[in-house]
Order: structure tokens, then C-alpha cells, then sequence
């Protein structure tokens, strides 16, 4: 029997979630060694308490990405049963589509990205990849905003777990260049701009999250260095769909030239 602050026991076992190729996926619990995990235990599907605690993990998983945790629930049900309880009801049918994530997963963001991506690999163009992270006592931040201090609580966006990587679909390659920023603008104490120019670049093609705080800056930047800026609209999301909006139709413009990905990929 297990005790408390003991080890747990790896295993490999076949998942249903939502969204991976095939709805099923080998999952072990070393393949997380070294981060957070919480493993979820509850009797069976299709019972009457169990959705009430799952449906409230489902309504913080964003929270708990951000903090760099994954989450598995675990009862003595197969994959077909939890995904059949999955399609059937509306508490359950929430994991792994809330928030944040829900909204990416509707308007495709990783798909277009990985698609774009996919073209300029092949016509081998200048690829650069930006993320965000920190030291886990945060001794390497520099803002000392309100929204800093909140991640902080949260212990969120630490170096080397979760809530840093890229989805997998859009990982760099090993021969691609990863730029780590410790603030909202990917130019800020980075040698990103440098780099382009090593590169010839005179034109670049912006996406991620959020649009109104990361792409807004960076697109910023890119055009007070003297970049030609393009914005993929397609590519882009903000958590609050009307701030997306406002700096898709109202901001960026000024800045960049908004487009969509298929768009500017017919001019390449």
C-alpha cells in the first residue's frame, strides 16, 4: 500500500483525450519525471458524484497548465468507456476543452500554425521560436507588474515544466533556434532582432498568444526595428475573444499587415 510523501509506482496504460490523433494515447507516469502531476482517482464512469469533482479540475486545468501541472484522472473503467462517458455528458464532455484552451482548440491556432510552419520548413525559411519562462524562486524577473506578482502566486511558468514547451505539433526542430524572454515582449533582452539580421530578414510573420499583450508588442518592436510586419490572424488568440478583435481590427493595422496564414502563404 502506498503511504504519503512515498513514490508512485510507474505504470503505462492506454488514455482516451480529447484532441490527440485517435482519441487514445500511451500514457506512463515517468514520461513526467521531474514535474507536477495529479493523478485522479474515482470509481467508475457514468455515476452521479464523480462528475461534480471532475467538471471542477476540468474548470482549473487552465490554471494548473499555467503552474505546470498535468492531470489524469484514473478509475477502473477502459479508454472506451471513459470516452463513451465523455461524448454523453455535458459535465464530463468539459475535460480537456475549457477556457483558454477550449477557444485555441475551436479556431484551430496550433493546426494553422503547424501548417504555416510546415511551408516555410519547406521552402526553408528563417524559423524562430520565442517562450517565456523563470528561475523557480523568480530571481531572474525584471517587471514588477501586478500580473507578474499573480504568476508568481501561482508558481507558474517556471523553466522546464509544462506551461514553457511548445505543443507538440509545433516544436523546434534541433537544428531551429529557441529564444527564452522573461517579459511580455519577445525583442526585450533577447537576441532575437540580432539574430534576424544575421539572417537577412527584412520581413517576419507573427503568432502565439496572447494577441493583445505578445503580438501586440512584438509587432511593435518588429516595426520600430525596421521589419516589414505581418500578423497571422488565424494564428492568434487572445483568452478574451473581443480584446483578439480589437487588436486585430482596431491596433495591429497600424503596425503590421493583418492577414491570415493561407493568405501570405500563397505569397511565398
Amino acid at each position: 500500500m502506498l503511504r504519503l510523501n512515498q513514490p508512485a509506482p510507474d505504470f503505462k496504460q492506454s488514455a482516451y483525450q480529447k484532441g490527440v490523433k485517435g482519441d487514445f494515447k500511451e500514457v506512463s507516469l515517468k514520461d513526467f519525471k521531474g514535474k507536477w502531476v495529479i493523478l485522479f482517482f474515482y470509481p467508475r464512469d457514468f455515476t452521479f458524484v464523480c462528475p461534480t469533482e471532475l467538471g471542477d479540475l476540468a474548470d482549473h486545468y487552465d490554471t494548473f497548465k499555467a503552474m505546470g501541472v498535468e492531470i489524469y484522472s484514473v478509475s477502473t473503467d477502459t479508454q472506451f468507456t471513459h470516452k463513451a462517458w465523455h461524448d454523453t455528458s455535458e459535465t464530463i464532455g468539459k475535460i480537456g476543452s475549457t477556457g483558454y484552451a477550449k477557444l485555441i482548440e475551436e479556431r484551430r491556432i496550433i493546426p494553422n500554425i503547424a501548417h504555416a510552419l510546415a511551408v516555410f520548413r519547406a521552402k526553408k525559411l528563417p524559423v524562430a521560436f520565442v517562450n517565456v519562462g523563470y528561475r523557480a524562486d523568480y530571481a531572474d524577473t525584471i517587471s514588477r507588474s501586478a500580473r507578474l506578482k499573480h504568476l508568481m502566486d501561482m508558481n507558474a511558468i517556471v523553466l522546464g515544466t509544462w506551461a514553457t514547451e511548445f505543443p507538440e505539433a509545433i516544436k523546434p526542430l534541433p537544428t531551429e533556434i529557441t529564444f527564452t524572454k522573461r517579459g511580455v515582449n519577445p525583442f526585450f533582452n533577447t537576441a532575437l532582432l540580432s539574430w534576424l539580421q544575421r539572417q537577412g530578414v527584412d520581413a517576419v510573420a507573427l503568432t502565439g498568444t496572447h494577441t493583445h499583450m505578445v503580438v501586440d508588442s512584438a509587432a511593435r518592436h518588429a516595426d520600430d526595428a525596421g521589419l516589414f510586419v505581418n500578423v497571422l490572424e488565424d494564428c492568434c488568440a487572445s483568452p478574451d475573444p473581443e480584446l483578439h478583435r480589437i487588436e486585430i481590427e482596431k491596433i495591429l493595422p497600424l503596425f503590421a499587415t493583418v492577414t491570415t496564414s493561407e493568405a501570405l502563404l500563397r505569397t511565398l
